[in-house]
């Protein structure tokens, strides 16, 4: 499940090291990958694809803007097959009008399907409110884990 980000940090590294821009957006990316994970009937089965973190407006606030790891999730089910490719999203931090960041006390994700809370919203749902914002930091590419097995 980690082979994917370890690829990431070693990748990074090689290239004499990654900005700190860089650097957070795969702290941020591994946590909310780890967050989302632990939501699954089998955690260790989780899969992502075009995991991105995306920094979008609080809009008509006034408030800054906030940070979401989105992509896609595919997981297990009790049967032990795999369920498909779902959006998902987790907001991981806050930035106020000052640029200030505040890191998100508890990661909730959010998932194109039921949630351990029995609350369900669809892929759009989750795009239109978290994942509307620009990829951060800019040129980013999409991160995948899990996918090697």
């Amino acid at each position: 499940m980690r082979v994917g980000l370890i690829g990431f940090a070693a990748l990074c590294v090689g290239l004499a090291g990654c900005d700190p821009n860089q650097q957070q957006a795969k702290k941020d990316i591994e946590a909310a990958t780890d967050a989302a994970s632990a939501q699954l009937i089998d955690p260790n089965s989780a899969q992502f694809r075009d995991v991105v973190v995306r920094r979008t407006e609080y809009q008509g606030t006034g408030l800054g803007h906030f940070y979401a790891v989105c992509g896609e999730i595919n997981g297990k089910n009790s049967f032990g097959g795999y369920v498909g490719f779902r959006k998902f999203a987790v907001k991981v931090r806050d930035e106020d009008t000052d640029g200030k960041l505040t890191p998100v006390e508890k990661l909730e994700p959010e998932m194109g399907y039921g949630t351990a809370d029995g609350a369900i919203a669809t892929g759009n749902e989750i795009e239109r409110r978290l994942c509307k914002g620009d990829v951060w930091p800019a040129g980013s590419k999409p991160v995948s884990k899990g996918l090697d097995g």
